[in-house]
C-alpha cells in the first residue's frame, strides 16, 4: 500500500465507528451529513483549515497541494524512467539505462541490509529512492557536460524545492532526505553513496559483457578506485574486479586509452554538451514556478 494512503489501525477503527454512528443516526442527522460530503465534494470549495485538521487527526491523507500537482509530481517521477543516464549516451551505448533504473536497483540492495551493519535499512530506501530525483527536471549531469559542482548543487537543489512543492506537506520528508544524502555525513547516506558506485561499476561491466567490449568502459572504474567505504560493497566490487578480469585475459582484451575526466571545478577547459532532459524537463520546471507564484497571489 501506498504510504500516502496508509492509515493508522486505529485510526481506521474510529473511522469505521463514525460512519456506523452516521448511518445509524436520526434522519435529520443522515440528511446533514450528506449535505456536509456534497458541500466538500464540491470543486469549486476548498476545505479549510478546520477541515484539514479533522482529516490530519483522522488519519487521512492530507495535502496543502491539489490533486493536480500531485499528478504532475507523477509525471515527474515518470521522466526517470526514460531519461537514460548521461554516462552510457556519450559513450554510445545501446539501450542503455534510465535513472530510475539505476535508483530501483540500488533501493533493492538494501534488502542485503539484515540489522547487523548498524544501519537503518528503510532510511537506506528511502535515500537511494530519492537521490537523483532532482534529474527529473534538470537531467543527468556529469564532469562532461560543462557544469561546475557549485551549479549542479545549486540547480538541483531548486529542482527539488519545485518537486517538492507538489506534495506538500510531504515534500518536506523527501527534502530532507535529499539533503541527508548531500550532506553524506550519516552512516547512512555514506551506505548509499557506496550503492551509487556500486551500481555504475556492475553496469559497466554487465554492458561489456553484452557488448562484447571487455574493458573498454574502464573509464567507469577508474572514476570510483579506491572510493568504497563499507566492507561489503568493498567485497562486491572486489568481485565484480575479478571476474572481470578473468574474462578480460580469456578474450585477450585490451584497455583502451585512459579518457581524462573533467575536473567540474574548472569546467570552462572542456566540451560542453549539455545533459539529456527529453526536451521537456525546462517546460515543466517553468510551469511548476508558474504554479507556485499563481497559488501564492491567490
Amino acid at each position: 500500500m501506498s504510504s500516502l494512503a496508509a492509515e493508522p489501525l486505529a485510526a481506521a477503527d474510529t473511522l469505521q465507528k463514525d460512519d456506523l454512528n452516521t448511518s445509524n443516526g436520526s434522519s435529520g442527522g443522515g440528511h446533514q451529513a450528506s449535505d456536509d460530503e456534497s458541500s466538500s465534494s464540491s470543486p469549486s470549495s476548498a476545505p479549510s483549515d478546520t477541515q484539514k485538521q479533522q482529516n490530519s487527526k483522522s488519519g487521512k491523507p492530507c495535502f496543502n497541494a491539489g490533486l493536480g500537482d500531485i499528478i504532475q509530481f507523477m509525471e515527474l517521477i515518470g521522466n526517470l524512467k526514460h531519461t537514460k543516464r548521461t554516462g552510457w549516451v556519450l559513450r554510445d551505448v545501446n539501450d542503455c539505462e534510465s535513472i530510475s533504473g539505476h535508483m530501483y536497483r540500488m533501493s533493492i540492495l538494501t534488502f542485503l541490509l539484515d540489522g547487523t551493519e548498524g544501519l537503518n535499512q528503510i532510511r537506506c530506501m528511502e535515500l537511494a529512492l530519492v537521490h537523483d530525483l532532482a534529474e527529473s527536471l534538470v537531467g543527468d549531469i556529469t564532469p562532461f557536460c560543462g557544469i561546475s559542482k557549485e551549479e549542479k548543487k545549486a540547480m538541483e537543489l531548486k529542482a527539488m524545492e519545485d518537486i517538492c512543492k507538489l506534495i506538500e506537506p510531504r515534500g518536506k520528508r523527501m527534502m530532507e532526505l535529499f539533503e541527508e544524502y548531500e550532506q553524506g555525513e550519516s552512516a547512512e547516506s555514506r551506505f548509499v553513496k557506496d550503492l551509487d558506485r556500486l551500481d555504475m561499476v556492475m553496469q559497466a561491466f554487465e554492458y561489456e559483457k553484452r557488448d562484447n567490449c571487455l574493458l573498454r568502459h574502464q573509464e567507469f572504474f577508474d572514476s570510483t578506485e579506491g572510493k568504497f567505504n563499507h566492507p561489503f560493497v568493498k567485497k562486491l566490487v572486489n568481485e565484480i574486479y575479478d571476474q572481470r578480469d578473468k574474462l578480460a585475459k580469456a578474450k585477450g582484451a585490451v584497455p583502451p586509452p585512459k579518457i581524462e575526466v573533467p575536473n567540474m571545478d574548472n569546467p570552462e577547459t572542456h566540451a560542453h554538451p549539455k545533459p539529456q532532459t527529453n526536451g521537456h524537463h525546462h517546460h515543466q520546471s517553468q510551469h511548476i514556478e508558474n504554479n507556485v507564484e499563481t497559488s501564492k497571489s491567490s
